[in-house]
């Protein structure tokens, strides 16, 4: 509590200057209380609002104990997960099955991207999202986005951190990316995070529970 003007004149300067340090050092704890929980309300909002694709890094990590320029650039592949995928499993079903009418009919890649590949206004959604966070999209189709940004972009915006070996030759994400919660079920994974691993996509497509689409894609089509 603050003293009242009449036990202040009776202070002496010392006194004085003891009771104003410790009023500021009082107010100053309640700041930055006050932040921390700001600041934790801001972050358990930013988590529930994403979600992290599970299985989306390298099992080895243990030698990767450096740290990529921040400013070094970064090609990922968007994998994105086909619409409909209980469709498109009895798709595959049908025409791998003799007693099928569809048997090995196969659909050609427009098709396949007609029936099962996100719609314009899914990828323009994700395409502006990327480009807010300051990527840039190399190539933008229903089944894929490529871009290219910085480490600390992608740090930013997938909520992960890369770590690379001493020697900079290897690098790869230490945790799961996250992604937008509007965006789950969309993105299937994301390649390029490290080099550590082939053929990653589809890999995590089909741990995903989705069907890799180029199984539908085949010789003879409709």
């Amino acid at each position: 509590m603050k003293p009242s003007a009449a036990t202040q004149t009776m202070l002496k300067p010392h006194q004085k200057r003891s009771i104003a340090f410790r009023i500021f050092a009082l107010r100053a704890a309640l700041l930055l209380v006050l932040l921390g929980v700001a600041n934790g309300i801001l972050v358990r909002g930013a988590q529930a609002q994403s979600v992290r694709l599970a299985g989306n890094r390298a099992v080895a990590l243990a030698n990767l104990v450096g740290r990529p320029s921040a400013d070094q650039t970064m090609a990922l592949h968007l994998a994105l997960a086909p619409r409909d995928p209980r469709g498109l499993a009895k798709l595959l079903a049908d025409r791998q099955n003799p007693a099928s009418p569809q048997y090995h009919h196969w659909l050609s890649p427009k098709a396949f991207e007609a029936r099962f590949g996100r719609t314009p206004a899914e990828l323009r959604s994700l395409n502006d999202w990327l480009a807010d966070q300051g990527f840039q999209t190399v190539t933008s189709s229903p089944r894929a986005i490529a871009v290219r940004g910085s480490v600390a972009q992608i740090e930013q915006s997938f909520a992960t951190t890369i770590g690379s070996s001493r020697d900079g030759a290897t690098f790869a994400n230490l945790r799961d990316p996250s992604i937008p919660r509007r965006f789950a079920g969309m993105i299937a994974s994301i390649d390029g995070l490290d080099n550590l691993r082939h053929s990653q996509a589809g890999s995590l497509i089909h741990q995903s529970g989705t069907v890799p689409a180029s199984l539908a894609l085949r010789r003879k089509t409709i």
